[in-house]
């Protein structure tokens, strides 16, 4: 896959599981200094990751909600912000 087809894919799987969820019970969870993220933020940064960890594991990841991870040695870093 092409990077480019890499987000693809990491943004298809993130939005799939947020409209699935659309509508329903949302737990809040709190982040400090008056921020928040829902169980559903959680979900959606996980199977991003999932989706880019398979496909560049050696790529530098920047989640939002689960930090920093990865070394970049191939010189990528990916930025994720789940919705």
């Amino acid at each position: 896959m092409t990077d480019s087809e890499v987000a693809v894919a990491a943004a298809t799987a993130g939005s799939s599981l947020v409209l699935d969820r659309f509508g329903g019970t949302l737990t809040r969870i709190d982040k400090g200094r008056g921020d928040f993220a829902t169980d559903v933020d959680l979900a959606a940064e996980a199977v991003i990751l999932d989706v880019i960890r398979s496909e560049r594991p050696r790529d530098a990841i920047e989640g939002e909600e689960s930090g920093s991870t990865g070394s970049q040695l191939d010189g990528r870093a990916w930025l994720v912000d789940p919705i």
